[in-house]
């Protein structure tokens, strides 16, 4: 409909023209995957003339130019100088290749131009299945969640302030690093990408902070010499917060021997024998938290008389996620613990319950971490409660302290050092 005489056109950002702007995006949608078919016959990559850098060294332009115009100086002077990542051949680095279904993804979602950072709308539930599945595929347990970014280095740099608030606490988010922070101390191998000492950086550690650990024959990072810089650091009365294996190096592909780094950092958890007694839903949530951390529960005393907890399915998948034998007692009491570790030669590195199993501890000279009720032979514990992140890093911290105790008891200066 025509606008009245005199009456100004509303300025917009639609086409003046859709029918011809559909034709420009059929072609360019056909020119591209041309591009995309064709590219094997083309050569990986090709230097660019110095004419073509030349014409992208002019002013900034004053009039509007015509999409079509536009267009042609991309097909015959950006296009065809690209970097070569999609080309089968390009072996230079790590950039993904794409796919033709890629390109019609990013055109959807260009379209849409969503914007995922809240509201009710259904890109954000698109972005939580995603998540949901990738977290089934990894094993993850139920709840855990995940953030799409841009790339590796942006993961690794949240990798670094989960660490850094691990190590710190929520707090340093508002308080910033204090002296505490200045001891912390990260690892990874000489070849890993210097997004790592970058992130380091952009998390107020300092670049320095980590230690480039030298690599083996086979450009893996070397386990000795991890072993003896954190030993070194712990010497020079720093922190050892970090390890970070790198699961294919930038420029040969190494992989980390990422088993052997995971003992390290759970070196005084991983593989320790645990038993756990008292309510049977803490029993279990104890015994699968050690799990994560690496530990072996070999004995769950479920203070119940009900026999249906041996069928729980919780029950079930701790079970099937050890490889050596798991004793689950219903109806338990002391004696049921005593009886294995004096009489059927049960061996524990430490016990987990409430403080009136304390004397099992005290006559079998095993480390004894205090949780569940009731707990009264130690003061402060429930203003610490066993729940959320910050409760399991308490808990984690008790165990590692505990065991730690026990060791400077039961061992000389000197293999605790050589250890750690």
């Amino acid at each position: 409909m025509e606008k009245p005489p005199g009456q100004k056109t509303e300025p917009s950002l639609d086409p003046e023209d859709w029918q011809a702007l559909r034709a420009d995006a059929h072609k360019m949608l056909d020119d591209t995957l041309d591009y995309i078919a064709g590219i094997r016959a083309r050569p990986v990559w090709q230097p660019i003339p110095q004419a073509v850098r030349e014409r992208f060294r002019g002013p900034v332009p004053e009039e509007p130019s015509a999409l079509s115009e536009v267009y042609g100086s991309f097909r015959h002077d950006v296009q065809p100088y690209a970097a070569g990542n999609v080309h089968p051949g390009f072996m230079g680095w790590v950039n993904g290749g794409g796919t033709a279904v890629g390109v019609l993804a990013e055109m959807l979602a260009a379209g849409m131009n969503a914007n995922l950072g809240g509201r009710d709308h259904m890109p954000v539930e698109v972005e939580r299945q995603i998540v949901e599945w990738v977290r089934q595929l990894l094993g993850f347990p139920e709840g855990a969640t995940g953030l799409f970014v841009t790339g590796s280095s942006l993961a690794n740099f949240i990798g670094i302030l989960v660490a850094r608030t691990g190590a710190l606490g929520k707090q340093v988010r508002s308080n910033g690093l204090g002296e505490a922070g200045g001891r912390l101390r990260a690892y990874a191998s000489a070849a890993a990408h210097r997004c790592i000492p970058l992130g380091m950086d952009l998390a107020g550690l300092g670049s320095d902070a980590v230690r480039p650990i030298a690599i083996d024959a086979d450009g893996r990072m070397d386990i000795a010499k991890l072993k003896a810089a954190v030993a070194q650091d712990r010497e020079a009365g720093l922190t050892p917060f970090l390890v970070i294996g790198t699961a294919g190096t930038v420029d040969t592909g190494a992989i980390d021997a990422l088993d052997a780094i995971a003992d390290i950092a759970h070196m005084f958890l991983a593989d320790k024998r645990v038993a756990i007694y008292g309510n049977p839903d803490l029993v279990i949530g104890l015994a699968e938290f050690c799990l994560d951390l690496e530990m072996k529960p070999k004995l769950l005393l479920l203070g119940d008389d009900n026999p249906g907890y041996v069928n729980d399915p919780r029950i079930k998948a701790l079970q099937e996620n050890v490889d050596y034998p798991m004793e689950i007692v219903t109806n338990a009491d002391f004696w049921d613990l005593e009886d294995r570790i004096k009489n059927k030669g049960l061996e524990l590195d430490l016990i987990l319950g409430h403080s009136k199993g304390r004397f099992v501890s005290i006559d079998y000279n095993i480390p004894m971490v205090r949780v569940g009720f009731p707990t009264y032979d130690r003061a402060g514990i429930f203003r610490n409660p066993v729940v959320g992140y910050s409760g399991a890093m308490w808990l984690a911290e008790q165990m590692a302290n505990a065991l730690f105790n026990d060791m400077e008891v039961k061992k000389n200066k000197e293999w605790l050092l050589n250890v750690w």
